[in-house]
């Protein structure tokens, strides 16, 4: 719901007048002047202007009343006396005002501010995208966007910009739909973190757009200075499935156009750069405008800050002039107001006077992403609890994000005991339609007893989904069965203590439960939280092999990657072992997948097909290229956060029979080390098998890091690390 015309109008003459709110006294006194008033009589087929409406009039005595009551009854509270006098609702209206077309009428000395918006008070997120490009030398990433019906943001950073070169105004088109209009637009970059921050005022309607967007961002690279800004390279971006938030969802406001005396200015764009600022400013001498070839007088002020000239102006075309103004924000003002005061008048020799003021909001980061609260999490409500045999479970907390769904449970009713090994029993989640999620090899499972609490059980679980969630939210089914008669099923295990005594030969340690408990279903409906999409990323070369990351999907919780790399012959080169994390801490890959290999019968699908992942065509004529998807329950939940992925190394799945010729070089190479190996191998009826023995080892090598020796020598080994930023 937006601010009705009643608000607005309070917040006018709080503006106008500086009156915090009269007295009932003075309320009353006002009505009665207003009910004083005579309603100057329509007349038909005619016209009258703006100032000779009623409510016009009605507007103008009110100010000078509240200016003068103001005097004799001293500041008090307003909000009364202009809900009873405005309490109608104009939806047309308000919609234009959102807009930014309000005309200035020129009463006041000072820029009118916009009116404040009821914003919605649900926290909206970032559609993270984490893509980043390079052209010629020149990295952009674009970092996110955000959409609602009257704002588009997006940040993005840059790094290693050749000399001379910076990012223009971005160009934004729609797949499907077309905003009603843009109303200006603002850019400003942090220049300690290179980052951008652009919003651009369109009206975009969920009603007639739906609840996503598909739409593509150009940035183009430009000199800046030249005016026209034409491009040297554009970076592009294809972006799906944006979500559309309804309202307006941020405070940010810029006005657009100004009519002073008749004379309609608008704003088209500002943008804010570590050496300068530019302003874009059009008017059409066809429909109310005027010429802009030759201002005389402009200022830019950030905040409260000084006001300072412009140094330089250039025609963009026969409506709209772009001016230079040598200063930046260093002091990180969060507003500005740009004046014009005087320009030219065609036929005249007197110039035309302002001024046409403009005010805007700058837009930060902490706009659009909350930052994090040093305080300690509040103890989150249970969603629900079920009780069967005495025993309880709760449903303590649920996420999911477009990868996987996560639950946390707390168990109580169960006899302690202290030596049980673990939890019996199967848990799964099923989707809406009752089918059952697997997992697709992502799946995580802990239990912990809870301290000073004894037969209290706390545990969390989750599951990954086969393809990636994109809706806003999801109906799910939790299931769990405590069941203690089969052994097979295996929920989890409790952390071993190092320093428990081992058990006797041929006793067993318990288990939880005893027997059949029962089974507890948990329905919900959970909100998604997006996943970054990372493309392209560059590619590291180590040891003569390359890889790179063509694609990599990343949620709060986890992260998916497609890595691709030219194996060193057409053998079954893998990826031994992988981790993903920032500075703090890193995640071991749990489980991957090969989707891609030019030497067995793994063959590319197609973005046709509906394949999510395509391996690139350049990489398809690669002699001996391999793509696997590696899975890290490891994501990314702080936008700033940098995001590696580290491959240790590639290894050979060992064969049956190790080649004598590989044998008799690794003997070589080890002995200099002072490795020695036997190899056997043995044959029976069911088969047969084979081994490495070390007779001979140095001093303090244990056979596992002589296997690995080995390994390494026969060639079955290369070594990195390859570092890969996903994330900067």
């Amino acid at each position: 719901m937006h601010k009705t015309d009643q608000i607005e109008m309070e917040m006018k003459l709080r503006e106008i007048t500086r009156v915090n709110g009269p007295d009932q006294q003075f309320v009353e006194s006002l009505w009665q002047k207003f009910e004083q008033q005579e309603e100057t009589p329509m007349k038909p087929n005619k016209q009258r202007s703006l100032f000779a409406r009623p409510v016009f009039i009605i507007l103008a005595v009110a100010v000078l009343l509240v200016s003068a009551l103001f005097i004799g009854f001293g500041p008090k509270k307003v909000s009364a006396f202009i809900r009873d006098i405005f309490s109608s609702y104009d939806p047309g209206l308000q919609e234009v005002e959102e807009a930014g077309l309000v005309t200035d009428l020129g009463l006041l000395a000072e820029p009118a501010l916009l009116p404040e918006e009821e914003l919605s008070e649900e926290t909206h997120q970032i559609y993270p995208v984490g893509l980043s490009q390079t052209i010629e030398g020149n990295t952009l990433t674009l970092d996110w966007v955000y959409v609602d019906e009257g704002r588009l943001a997006l940040a993005y950073t840059t790094q290693e910009l050749q000399e001379g070169l910076t990012i223009g105004e971005p160009i934004l088109t729609f797949t499907g739909y077309s905003p009603k209009q843009q109303n200006g637009s603002i850019q400003s970059m942090d220049g300690e973190t290179n980052q951008t921050l652009y919003t651009s005022y369109q009206l975009i309607q969920m009603d007639a757009a739906g609840e996503f967007l598909n739409f593509s961002v150009n940035l183009p690279l430009v000199h800046p200075d030249d005016p026209n800004q034409a491009p040297v390279a554009q970076f592009h971006f294809d972006l799906e499935n944006v979500p559309l938030y309804r309202g307006f969802t941020v405070y940010l406001q810029q006005i657009h156009q100004v009519t002073l005396n008749g004379i309609s200015v608008q704003l088209k764009s500002v943008q804010i750069a570590p050496d300068f600022t530019d302003v874009v400013l059009c008017s059409d001498p066809a429909n109310g405008g005027v010429s802009l070839e030759a201002i005389q007088d402009a200022t830019f002020q950030f905040g409260e800050g000084p006001s300072t000239a412009f140094s330089s102006q250039n025609i963009l075309d026969g409506q709209c002039n772009r001016l230079r103004f040598n200063l930046n924000n260093s002091d990180k003002a969060t507003s500005a107001t740009f004046t014009l005061n005087a320009l030219a008048a065609t036929g005249s020799s007197d110039p035309l006077s302002g001024p046409w003021s403009f005010y805007m909001d700058i837009p930060t980061a902490a706009i659009f992403i909350a930052e994090e609260s040093a305080e300690p999490p509040v103890e989150a409500t249970p969603i629900a609890s079920q009780t069967e045999s005495d025993v309880t479970v709760t449903l303590d907390w649920v996420f999911v994000d477009a990868l996987r769904a996560a639950v946390g449970y707390t168990i109580t009713g169960l006899p302690d005991i202290p030596d049980s090994m673990g939890l019996l029993g199967i848990i799964y989640m099923n989707d809406a339609d009752g089918n059952t999620i697997w997992g697709s090899g992502i799946n995580s499972s802990e239990i912990n007893r809870v301290e000073g609490e004894p037969g209290v059980i706390q545990g969390t679980w989750s599951t990954g989904f086969t393809e990636p969630v994109l809706e806003n939210e999801i109906q799910l089914q939790w299931v769990i069965n405590l069941d203690g008669t089969d052994m097979s099923n295996y929920i989890a295990g409790f952390p071993i203590d190092p320093e428990a005594t081992p058990y006797a030969p041929g006793e067993y340690p318990p288990f939880q439960p005893e027997g059949n408990v029962g089974t507890f279903t948990f329905d919900f409906t959970a909100d998604v939280q997006p996943m970054t999409v990372i493309e392209n990323t560059p590619s590291v070369t180590v040891n003569g092999i390359q890889m790179f990351v063509p694609k990599a999907l990343v949620t709060p919780s986890m992260t998916r990657a497609m890595i691709c790399y030219e194996k060193p012959t057409e053998r079954d080169w893998w990826i031994r072992s992988a981790d993903l994390g920032n500075l703090k801490k890193q995640s071991d890959m749990i489980g991957g997948s090969v989707v891609y290999d030019t030497d067995f019968t793994l063959k590319p699908g197609t973005e046709a097909d509906g394949v999510l992942w395509v391996v690139p065509d350049d990489f398809q004529t690669v002699e001996h290229g391999r793509c696997l998807i590696l899975n890290f329950l490891q994501g990314q939940s702080n936008p700033s956060s940098p995001l590696i992925l580290t491959v240790d190394e590639l290894q050979i799945s060992p064969p049956e029979i190790f080649p004598e010729d590989e044998l008799a070089a690794a003997r070589e190479i080890l002995k200099a080390q002072g490795i020695e190996f036997d190899y056997y191998t043995t044959q029976g009826q069911g088969g047969g098998g084979g081994g490495i023995d070390f007779p001979v080892l140095p001093e303090g090598m244990t056979h596992e890091e002589a296997y690995w020796k080995f390994i390494e020598a026969m060639g079955y080994k290369f070594t990195g690390p390859w570092n890969i930023t996903l994330i900067e």
